[in-house]
């Protein structure tokens, strides 16, 4: 094995060692009682030994939970809380689905020598105690001087971006500034600064004029960037129809869509769901997948008027699918700033460009809402959950 085969292996054996640690450290905030009984470990070694255990690795370029199957039935209140951490950070959780009892040199996932990943660990994760502090001799610049490619710089890495995460407090509240203090403000007093009540629960295009060419642009775009599944229902085609009717009679949203058009993205039906999967490495960014579902809209406030005026707290899932366009949007066409706020970053949530997705989202939503007179809701914080929607322009069922 050559030397930049055995940096790039040791590399990739620390990024595991890493992901285990960060696990670790989530699941002990979110669960402390889980965390003192399930091993979350990176060596294939110890997920074979515990029964208790859970392999953190990467697999396909994106973080990875594997648990044992037997975790199924043995604790499912656990499996409930990985699930849950899985979700809240993007990972994927997959139930180990090899033979039983084949020998490590066999197994698909390579693995490596132990104290060699300890030592290797403890020089990434703590230089300056073994180095004195001498940023040039840390392992991450004899990496760069070696022309390695390590798994968090040049190996290809899915990042997961989702309309809302399932932890409250996901991150800090970003400072507003005082037009959008003064537009939050109204809102929380119950008082929406642009739009009036509506009677109904469906966001209707009827009264707004629909530039037929527009709504043949937005169609078609949406059929060439959609990747069919023999799992995609039947009502989707016409809930693409409605999409684009809805797009095309809204000019900001409208931009949004046509912005992209140009661009690697697609689309992909998925019930009960809504996340973009942005895939490159910590230069560049290849491509999106848009993950969505047009008949599940999205709670993203909770407040008193609510009750009154739906809107106000729920966004449709034709306005739920901008927010996904708007992470496609910053990821591929202003990718240096993306990358710069973490947008490839493995391990750790890029909360500073979903920061930017919601203040874009606000203002898309405060312009249309100023235009077609629905009220939309105006979030500061990524929390929210999906219920089900009678239709694509629909916040009910």
């Amino acid at each position: 094995m050559s030397l930049k085969s055995l940096l790039s292996s040791v590399y990739s054996a620390v990024s595991a060692i890493c992901l285990a640690l960060l696990a670790r450290r989530q699941l002990r905030a979110m669960a402390p009682a889980s965390a003192t009984t399930l091993q979350i470990v990176s060596s294939e070694r110890q997920f074979q030994q515990a029964v208790n255990a859970v392999k953190a690795c990467y697999i396909q370029a994106q973080p990875t939970l594997v648990y044992h199957p037997a975790l199924r039935q043995r604790d499912p209140a656990l499996l409930t809380q990985l699930r849950d951490l899985a979700k809240q950070q993007g990972w994927q959780l997959l139930g180990d689905r090899r033979r039983a009892n084949l020998p490590f040199s066999t197994e698909r996932r390579r693995s490596f020598v132990l104290s060699l990943q300890l030592v290797f660990g403890s020089l990434l994760l703590n230089p300056a105690a073994v180095f004195g502090g001498n940023a040039s001799d840390s392992p991450l610049a004899i990496f760069a001087a070696s022309g390695v490619q390590p798994l968090t710089q040049a190996s290809t890495v899915v990042r997961p971006l989702g309309l809302f995460s399932p932890t409250q407090n996901y991150f800090a509240e970003p400072t507003p500034s005082s037009f959008q203090s003064s537009l939050l403000d109204q809102v929380d007093r119950h008082q929406d600064p642009v739009a009036p009540r509506v009677d109904d629960l469906v966001v209707q295009t009827v009264g707004h004029t629909v530039d037929p060419e527009k709504y043949q642009r937005v169609l078609a775009l949406f059929n060439k960037k959609w990747v069919k599944s023999k799992a995609d229902p039947d009502y989707l085609a016409s809930d693409f129809e409605d999409m684009a009717r809805y797009i095309a009679a809204r000019e900001d949203a409208f931009e949004l869509v046509m912005s992209l058009r140009k661009q690697p993205w697609t689309l992909h039906h998925r019930s009960g769901d809504f996340r973009s999967n942005v895939r490159g490495n910590a230069f560049s960014v290849h491509s999106v997948k848009i993950y969505f579902d047009s008949r599940a809209a999205a709670i993203l406030k909770s407040h008193h008027s609510c009750t009154e005026t739906a809107g106000h707290c729920t966004a449709s899932p034709v306005d739920a699918l901008l927010h996904e366009l708007l992470h496609a949007k910053l990821a591929l066409t202003d990718t240096a700033e993306f990358i710069r706020h973490g947008g490839m970053n493995s391990l750790i949530y890029p909360f500073q460009h979903e920061r930017k997705v919601i203040t874009l989202e606000n203002k898309i939503y405060q312009a249309m809402s100023a235009k077609d007179k629905i009220a939309r809701p105006v979030r500061r914080a990524h929390v929210g959950n999906l219920i089900a929607a009678g239709c694509a322009t629909c916040i009910d069922s």
